[in-house]
Parts: structure tokens; sequence; C-alpha cells
């Protein structure tokens, strides 16, 4: 069981016979349009853009939820196609509300919400981190980052690139972690703290700072809320950055999905003690709300 992102306002959570909608205002589920899950297909919901979700197996990519389901399939000869299956080719990171990305590859693929799959070349030497909108901007870091899987946890020096130039430009170096914001291009986790990646490139106030010692930490797109947690997972605080309020929540969420500043995660029983799993909803302003997923 998963959650795939957010569509609408309403998060897709995949289960193992079926894929459904939960609206949190109403405590409601409802049945996935073209639901993969339920068809028996290998390729089932991983990611969502806000619009449309997303999944991959095999070489084929798939997006649904805006209409008719689209597939594609990655060009057989296609040079990057070994790099993502260091990743069992599954890996994708959404383009709010415009689509997909293959990251950690040296192209620049993308799927389209109608299934289309473009490619372009990315300057030698780098692999893609994100691709920032409709646009021909990205971020990238070097190709020596990835050389496995272990390297991701290492820092590294981000760059951006504005599709054109035969080279990138550094942003910063000491990088923990990247995500998306809605008020910037990117959020950037720089020696533990977070800065936002202004239109000209340059960083933010550092905002949000943790010991990776012994917490991890995440911030909404819009930069106003920080999640931290101990890195055992056993629960998490929620800030709200503006007014310092925290709330605590004593699950132990897994990963976390924003919408704006919403905040979504799915806490699995205890294997020892059984039970039902549990999805967690946060908004601001409200009461953090736990359904039992039965």
């Amino acid at each position: 069981m998963k959650i795939a992102g957010w569509l609408g306002d309403r998060i897709l959570v995949v289960f193992p016979d079926s894929s459904c909608l939960f609206d949190p205002s109403t405590t409601n589920w409802i049945a996935l349009d073209g639901d993969p899950v339920a068809s028996g297909s290998s390729v089932v919901p991983t990611w969502s853009d806000g619009v449309t979700w997303a999944g991959a197996h095999d070489q084929t990519l798939v997006v649904g939820g805006a209409g008719p389901v689209h597939s594609a399939s990655a060009p057989p000869k296609a040079v990057w196609l070994a790099q993502w299956g260091i990743w069992d080719g599954q890996l994708l990171r959404s383009i709010s509300g415009a689509g997909y990305v293959i990251p950690l590859i040296e192209a620049d693929v993308r799927l389209g919400d109608d299934g289309a799959l473009t490619e372009r070349p990315l300057p030698a030497g780098y692999v893609l981190v994100a691709a920032l909108g409709e646009g021909g901007s990205a971020l990238l870091r070097s190709t020596l980052d990835v050389t496995d899987p272990g390297a991701l946890s290492r820092p590294f020096t981000l760059f951006l690139w504005d599709g054109a130039a035969p080279t990138p430009s550094a942003v910063a170096a000491r990088v923990n972690e990247v995500s998306d914001s809605t008020t910037g291009l990117a959020w950037v986790a720089v020696d533990y703290a977070f800065h936002e990646i202004r239109a000209d490139g340059s960083l933010g106030s550092s905002i949000g700072g943790w010991d990776p010692r012994v917490s991890t930490a995440v911030v909404a797109p819009d930069g106003s809320v920080i999640i931290r947690r101990p890195l055992d997972g056993s629960s998490m605080e929620i800030e709200d950055v503006a007014t310092g309020t925290r709330v605590m929540v004593s699950e132990a969420c897994g990963a976390l999905w924003w919408h704006a500043s919403d905040l979504a995660c799915l806490v699995s029983p205890d294997p020892s003690v059984g039970g039902a799993w549990h999805l967690v909803t946060w908004e601001r302003g409200r009461a953090v709300q736990v359904v039992a997923l039965h």
C-alpha cells in the first residue's frame, strides 16, 4: 500500500487490488477512473503532478487521470536506459501540473500528460535532478555523484541550466536534497537548512535548520511548513514557519506528500502486533486527522 500523491484536493492511495481517491474534507473514498491496478496492469500509479498520475515498469510509462490512459515505451536503444535501470526503471519525478521527468539520467526525458515522450541531451557530464516547469531550464548534478544508489546520500553541488547554454551554472555546494517549490524554482537543503532558489538562480535566506545526527526534515512547497522527524521515524513535528507554532504527531509516518501546505502520509501497522494501516492528513489551522484503512 502506498500514496502516489494528490490529484487536486484528493489523495491517491494505491491498494494491492485497487487505487482510490480519499477526500480529507469529507473522509469519502472515490474510485479512480481507468484504475490500472484493478485491471491487473503491471504499471501502477507511483507519482502525481497534481492533475494526472503516472507509473513506469519495464521501459513502459503510463499516464492517466485527466481523460484516457496513455502509455509510451522508452526507445529500446536509448543510451539512458542503463542508467534508468540502476533505479529499477521506475523512478519518475513530477513537474507541477506539466507532466513528468526521469531524474538521474544523462538526458532530459519528459512524459507529457498526453502520453507523449520527448528527449533532449544535457550538457556532457551531468544528470538531471529536476525539470523547472514547461520551459527548458533544469537542475543538474555531476554524473560522478550518482554512480550507485549509495552516492545519493552524500552532499553534492547543484547546477542550474537554462536549456541552451553549453554548461550549467553552479547554484550551491554541500547540497543535501532538492524539493519542489511553488514560489521559486526549487527548495534546496544546504548544510541542513532550507533555502529557496530564486528565479535568477540565487539562494534565499535559510529557514528550518536541523541536526542530521538526530533527525531529518522536509519543507512544504510553499515554504510555510517544515516537518522534522527523528531518525527512527517514530513521530514527527509540524512547524508553522510564520508563527513558530509546532504540532506533534505520534504516528510513525512513511513518505510525505504535499498539496501546497496540506500533508498526507501512511502509517504501516506494527508487524509484531498487526492491525490496520492508517492515513494521516493535516491542513493548516486544523487538527491532525487519522483514518484507519480497512
